[in-house]
């Protein structure tokens, strides 16, 4: 295996790299109480994909926006106005659990589906277009719960939310896998899916790649925009569905900072923020790698402060890494083929590889006018006779030769070269070209101008 492939495999897995080695780092300096590694307790990793389930289906959205060039910073407010409004159809509204999660996803989804239309659509930028969304969906939220929190209680009788609705904060294989990391999975799994077998998949990389391109290939730039928008929404309210579901209580101020924290899980799990580069399971991994590094943290009781300090280090060593691979991924222009070569490779070997004439033994260069001699008439081609200006046009003349006195169109007799006397024929005009008094070249002058 070469380096150049063993470099290629680092970046394109360079999440998962990275959360291998975070993960030893934390059972080298993991605390221990009664001679067993507290990092390595079941509890505790379970505790830590949950704290990261919302994160992580927040993240897989956004990686959906980044590939095709763009961000959205709505997601966060949207998490809280999902929450709140879980919270008060299932409790103030007495609303039955699967018409209040399908009107909340609707919700997600139509809020998305606008910000895509009004970036995609009306050529606005993402971040313009998600940051004043960000403000409304956070509005929203506090003007329908009166910027105060709905508290969530469970039972039949009115003003309570379904009991079934309860098992999101619960756990499930006898107690274990926390129910938020089952839809984790199952969002991460369909969205890998979708970037692997869906023709959808190949216009979010081609829009990220090359916008102008895909769209000149017949790629509905439009539409796939709009509908990663949509989609993006739509997981974002999934994720206040779970945060509700898992704090039993809707806040509007729920959310705050998600936003960053998954993009800050999406490019350390290795997508391009340029937008066309980057994989589902790179985020999954790098918001592992952010939950590990945080439990580490605060179980060998670092400052928070501190904590703040590293995730950014590493955020910005991720960048870095990722900006590094793709400088060393840029085509480099080949080795020039044979000494004092500038022709590329195809051409090298037919031309650039010959033996150089030295000047002395060159042939001299053809002239660029045609020879003719003295006696002979200069030819006046038929279909040149007649011309809009009424007198005969041709340039197959010799320089310097005084042109001859041709008729006009109305009998008189003048020198073609212009006011009194014989004019001096303008030079040859090279084979193939067009004469610039010619019909056609008139035409066309014509048509430019108008």
């Amino acid at each position: 295996m070469s380096g150049r492939t063993v470099r290629a495999a680092l970046f394109r897995f360079q999440s998962v790299f990275g959360l291998v080695v975070v993960f030893a780092a934390a059972i080298v300096f993991s605390p221990s109480t009664n001679g067993e590694l507290m990092f390595l307790n079941s509890e505790n990793l379970f505790n830590v994909v949950r704290a990261i389930s919302e994160i992580g289906i927040i993240a897989v959205g956004i990686t959906l926006v980044i590939l095709i060039g763009g961000i959205d910073l709505s997601v966060g407010s949207v998490v809280g106005l999902a929450s709140v409004g879980i919270a008060e159809l299932l409790t103030t509204n007495d609303w039955a659990l699967v018409p209040a999660v399908v009107a909340i996803l609707g919700l997600g989804l139509g809020f998305g589906l606008v910000q895509g239309i009004a970036s995609a659509r009306f050529r606005i930028q993402s971040f313009i277009v998600t940051l004043a969304g960000m403000q409304i969906a956070r509005g929203l939220a506090r003007m329908r719960s009166g910027g105060e929190g709905v508290s969530i209680t469970y039972g039949d009788g009115p003003g309570q939310a379904p009991v079934p609705f309860s098992l999101l904060g619960g756990r499930t294989f006898n107690g274990t896998v926390p129910i938020p990391t089952l839809v984790l999975v199952v969002v991460a799994a369909l969205a890998m899916v979708l970037l692997r077998v869906s023709a959808f998949s190949r216009h979010i990389y081609a829009i990220g790649g090359n916008e102008k391109a895909a769209r000149l290939s017949g790629v509905p730039v439009v539409r796939v925009k709009v509908l990663v928008f949509g989609i993006c929404g739509l997981l974002a309210a999934l994720a206040g569905i779970v945060h509700a579901g898992q704090l039993n209580f809707g806040d509007p101020n729920d959310g705050n900072g998600y936003e960053l924290n998954a993009i800050a899980a999406v490019v350390i799990g290795g997508t391009s923020l340029s937008g066309g580069r980057g994989s589902v399971l790179g985020t999954v991994a790098g918001a592992l790698l952010v939950g590990v590094l945080d439990n580490i943290l605060q179980l060998d009781n670092i400052d928070s402060n501190v904590q703040l300090i590293v995730v950014g280090v590493v955020i910005v060593f991720a960048a870095v890494r990722s900006a590094c691979a793709r400088a060393g991924r840029r085509p480099r222009p080949e080795r020039r083929q044979g000494k004092g070569s500038s022709c590329p490779p195809p051409l090298a070997a037919g031309w650039c590889s010959r033996p150089r004439a030295s000047p002395s033994s060159r042939r001299p260069a053809a002239p660029r006018t045609r020879t003719r001699p003295a006696d002979r008439p200069a030819p006046h081609p038929p279909h040149r006779r007649r011309a809009r200006t009424g007198r005969e046009v041709h340039d197959r003349h010799e320089p310097g030769e005084p042109r001859r006195a041709l008729p006009r169109a109305d009998g008189r007799r003048h020198p073609q070269g212009g006011r009194g006397g014989a004019a001096v024929h303008r030079p040859l005009r090279r084979p193939g070209t067009r004469s610039r008094w010619s019909r056609s070249a008139r035409f066309s002058r014509r048509r430019s101008t108008c």
